[in-house]
């Protein structure tokens, strides 16, 4: 179920966040901690904390990391190729960082798509 407000509803991965039976089903509560951004503000915001760039060809962090714009953090998490270490993600990304549960985190599908949630939602979806 997806709550009644205009951002949650218009955003274009919602059905990933409200299907419980593929993907996974974010309480009431969850989504009032999980707020989409216009494409306007992902793209101000991805320019501010990713690349200032976010023209075609700028705007996929992986496509950044394979053209040598930006570099992985030194983190098993995001360099991790291995099954094993997949498993692993939210443990090393809980070591490698020292955020409160609270802390506000930008989540970026690429630059023209992204959420404003905390640092706990993040890690538990």
């Amino acid at each position: 179920m997806i709550p009644d407000d205009p951002r949650l509803q218009l955003f274009g991965l919602i059905w990933r966040f409200s299907d419980a039976q593929k993907y996974t089903q974010l309480s009431a509560a969850e989504f009032r901690r999980f707020r989409p951004l216009s494409e306007s503000e992902s793209i101000g915001l991805w320019k501010r904390y990713v690349h200032p760039n976010a023209s075609p060809g700028h705007r996929h962090l992986t496509e950044l990391c394979v053209r040598r714009l930006v570099n992985w953090p030194e983190v098993a998490s995001f360099t991790s190729e291995s099954g094993d270490e997949e498993l692993n993600v939210v443990a090393n990304l809980e070591r490698w960082s020292d955020a409160a549960d609270s802390t506000e985190a930008i989540f970026f599908w690429h630059a023209e798509m992204a959420v404003e949630t905390d640092w706990r939602l993040f890690l538990d979806h």
